[in-house]
């Protein structure tokens, strides 16, 4: 049965395309493009007809809207019938060739996403739901000295009077972080989807939160029913040393050589005009016999 593809992207339409021309016949591909950046990916709308495009929203870091985006497109994927769904963004590219990827999930029913619980006030994730954060709920960009520094002042006045505080997020206490990207069955998706739109609750306080898409799935997921058939590894491979602390770095030769990588089915971040980008080309190609 096909899989599909969401791709979130915003960068570099060069490497969007790369990313399609290897997967676009193999998955059922849905793609947003930052709004701001559309006019520049457009071309791509023409070359892969078989993909759909939206670019409904202008993604701010750390907001509400890429959440909003990716569960869109999951929602518009449920009329297709396939047996898993990919969250990657358009920097990712796939470590081995297609075809393995969509076998190896041929007889599987799990669900790959990393998670771990925030057990207590000294983990790190904890004041991204513990407290209000103002710029997420009204789309503000957190990356402006002004904004950040009012939802600092607004996180102060929270720490002197903690019964302005809270200890969950819709029905759950037990909250769950995690990064967005992974690979779920349908039925996984299917499931969050509805719960969603059956709560209100959960999705009004998520949209307080900062950095909201590291709350949602594994929350859900964890303590549904569904929390065996979770495997604490979302098949992702990425490097974050020598970041900034707002996303991996771009990968070098070693990194794609290493055991890590090569567990993993998809990495990220991967530059177009790079011996990276040309090295995973020729395994897609050279195993394809194209």
């Amino acid at each position: 049965m096909k899989q599909c593809l969401i791709i979130t992207a915003y960068k570099s339409v060069e490497m969007l395309r790369c990313l399609l021309k290897s997967t676009h016949d193999h998955f059922y591909c849905y793609v947003h493009v930052d709004k701001e950046k559309w006019p520049s990916f457009e071309v791509l709308k023409k070359e892969f007809c078989d993909v759909v495009f939206l670019h409904d929203y202008a993604v701010k870091w750390g907001g509400q809207e890429h959440l909003e985006v990716v569960l869109k497109m999951l929602n518009m994927s449920l009329g297709k019938e396939y047996s898993y769904v990919h969250i990657i963004s358009g920097e990712d590219y796939p470590t081995k060739p297609v075809e393995e990827i969509i076998a190896k999930f041929d007889k599987d029913e799990k669900i790959y996403c990393d998670y771990d619980l925030i057990s207590s006030k000294k983990h790190y994730a904890y004041r991204r739901y513990c407290f209000y954060w103002p710029y997420t709920k009204f789309s503000m960009n957190y990356k402006k000295p002004w904004v950040r520094y009012l939802n600092l002042f607004c996180v102060g006045i929270q720490k002197c009077f903690p019964i302005l505080q809270r200890n969950h997020i819709g029905e759950f206490q037990k909250i769950y972080w995690g990064f967005i990207w992974g690979t779920y069955p349908k039925y996984a998706v299917e499931y969050v989807l509805n719960y969603l739109k059956c709560h209100h609750e959960f999705w009004k306080d998520l949209s307080t939160c900062k950095i909201p898409e590291e709350l949602c799935f594994q929350t859900i997921l964890m303590n549904s029913n569904y929390r065996e058939k979770v495997v604490n590894d979302n098949l992702r491979y990425w490097n974050f040393e020598g970041g900034d602390n707002s996303g991996p770095v771009y990968l070098n030769i070693n990194d794609i050589m290493s055991d890590k990588c090569n567990r993993a089915i998809f990495c990220r971040k991967v530059k177009y005009d790079s011996d990276v980008r040309r090295i995973l080309e020729q395994r897609q190609n050279s195993i394809a016999g194209k």
